[in-house]
């Protein structure tokens, strides 16, 4: 009785490995398809999208930034201005400590103006990389599902042929 008990759990055992590695064979069998390439590519194209849409927020933030740093700078040179231009020989000696005031916050915006300008190149940079990254992205998993014969792109319509019209070298005339 002991033996039967033990042979089955031999044979259970035995039937269970078995059938893990029949799933696990389909699994690698299943990963080296066009359709799991395809599958994988098209995560990574969503996840590469995300980072897109996430830069190009960031950028939007940066530049609001940047855009009210730029405003304050601007309606600070333009006092100066009004000041300057009060008198031919220079600033009038009744508001020169308001001009000096006003001359020491524009200096002081200049750094914070650029160090926002040069987030925002930085920022916009990145974003630009990232979207490369992504087209190119998109690009390998079209061409994938293509040859795959998965998807195909869409037809030519009629129009595309009747659009152009022959306006020459110079365009139109005026």
């Amino acid at each position: 009785m002991l033996r039967n008990f033990w042979l089955w759990i031999a044979v259970l055992v035995a039937a269970g490995l078995l059938a893990a590695g029949a799933s696990a064979l389909q699994e690698v069998r299943y990963q080296g398809t066009p359709r799991a390439q395809a599958e994988a590519y098209h995560i990574e194209v969503r996840e590469s999208r995300a980072e897109v849409e996430a830069c190009l927020e960031e950028l939007d933030r940066n530049e609001n930034f940047f855009r009210a740093q730029e405003r304050l700078t601007g309606q600070l040179q333009s006092q100066l201005r009004s000041f300057e231009a009060m008198d031919p020989r220079g600033v009038p000696a009744n508001v020169y400590d308001d001009y000096m005031e006003v001359f020491e916050r524009y200096n002081a915006s200049l750094p914070a103006w650029e160090l926002r300008g040069e987030s925002l190149r930085r920022v916009s940079e990145r974003c630009r990389e990232l979207t490369a990254d992504h087209n190119v992205r998109a690009d390998s998993l079209r061409g994938l599902m293509e040859e795959a014969g998965l998807w195909s792109p869409p037809p030519r319509s009629p129009l595309d042929d009747t659009v152009a019209t022959d306006l020459g070298e110079d365009g139109p005339e005026t």
